[in-house]
């Protein structure tokens, strides 16, 4: 009669213990699923920033070629200046100076 008891309290306790199993088993799956999912969300949030920061990037260096480009210009419009005024003022010979 013991040996009855003791073989029922052992399958009673593999039930338990596979029924546990089951349930982890079932946990561990959803939370592989949910951590995969959180995992492609995060990429996707990542490949929207790389491309914010490609996009910020190009219209940087868009601005930054224009500013370039009118810095040249308005560095030759001063060159242009100065070479106006040099050739149109009255120049004064050496001999001049030397008579002083």
């Amino acid at each position: 009669q013991m040996s009855a008891v003791v073989s029922s309290g052992i399958a009673s306790m593999n039930e338990n213990v596979t029924s546990l199993r089951t349930e982890l088993k079932a946990e561990l799956q959803s939370d592989r699923e949910f951590m995969k999912e959180e995992i492609d969300n995060q990429r996707k949030a990542m490949r929207g920033l790389e491309d914010s920061v490609k996009l910020m990037r190009a219209e940087f260096e868009e601005r930054f070629k224009l500013i370039e480009d009118d810095m040249k210009l308005k560095e030759a419009e001063l060159k242009a200046r100065e070479n106006s005024a040099a050739t149109s003022a009255p120049r004064r010979s050496d001999s001049y100076y030397a008579g002083k």
